[in-house]
């Protein structure tokens, strides 16, 4: 009888211990990132920022790195021009912190990707060839905060890179095209 409350103590004290696998949200609703995107071979670039509109919760058994990753989906921020114009679509994203090896372990479940993790930033960078070109696309995040830091893709045929100067804003969706 002491044996099984022992062993179920200790199966209590580890599943507490691992609630939410310590991940949380480093933002609040409302928060601003601002970016930059430039397509060099077009001579186009702006700026813009992108608003948080909402939080996912992240669930107790992170059982998937889908189930924490904050969504592509504009229900949960909202992207503007720098002058305040409504942007209608860009592709932005954030995770949680508080616990990199738990997110590279449950990303590293479910991709086959280079990853990239420095003091900094965490993300990944995925190789496709296809017939008729090679594609190269790299996620950076934020360690300090979770949001998108930099989103590149590179094609051997076209090219889609994102820079800003300046440490206040992020790396994000630069286009350049390469015929």
């Amino acid at each position: 009888m002491v044996i099984l409350l022992i062993v179920s103590f200790g199966l209590v004290s580890s599943s507490v211990a691992f609630t939410n696998h310590n991940l949380y949200w480093a933002f609040e609703i409302g928060a601003s990132f601002d970016y930059s995107f430039s397509d060099t071979e077009n001579g186009i670039s702006y700026g813009f920022y992108v608003v948080a509109d909402g939080l996912p919760s992240i669930p107790d058994n992170v059982t998937s790195f889908h189930t924490i990753v904050f969504t592509t989906d504009m229900d949960q921020y909202s992207a503007y021009f720098s002058n305040g114009s409504e942007l209608s679509y860009v592709i932005w994203s954030a995770i949680p912190v508080g616990n990199w090896s738990v997110i590279q372990q449950l990303a590293e479940a479910s991709y086959d990707y280079d990853w990239i993790n420095t003091s900094t930033v965490w993300g990944w960078e995925k190789v496709e060839t296809f017939p008729e070109a090679t594609k190269t696309t790299t996620v950076e995040f934020s360690k300090s905060d979770g949001a998108m830091n930099r989103y590149r893709m590179y094609c051997n045929r076209v090219v889609y890179c994102h820079s800003c100067p300046g440490n206040f804003k992020r790396h994000c969706y630069s286009h350049h095209f390469i015929q």
